[in-house]
């Protein structure tokens, strides 16, 4: 299995990315997304890694990466990440 971003999810790892860099610059910045990569190839193989939240939308589940957590739906052959959403922020405003 593999992950797919939605366009949402896209522009969230654009601003996550385009934050992180201004904070911390570009090696914490490459790093925190190469983690991220990793953790959701590991995610698409293994979903039991996450929880699911049929609570906030059936089908859903939830993987918490540090200071974030990644919505996303299973498919056939991979799962589609919907939103990658900072912990404080409430899900159920932004799913």
């Amino acid at each position: 299995m593999k992950y797919t971003l939605s366009n949402k999810a896209e522009e969230d790892l654009r601003e996550i990315y385009r934050y992180t860099h201004l904070k911390f610059g570009d090696v914490q910045a490459d790093a925190y997304f190469t983690g991220l990569d990793e953790s959701l190839c590991l995610l698409a193989e293994n979903i039991s890694m996450a929880q699911k939240v049929d609570d906030l939308r059936p089908g859903y589940y939830r993987y918490y990466y540090q200071k974030h957590a990644v919505y996303f739906v299973e498919k056939k052959k991979y799962i589609l990440v919907i939103r990658v959403l900072h912990q404080q922020m409430k899900p159920q405003l932004h799913l």
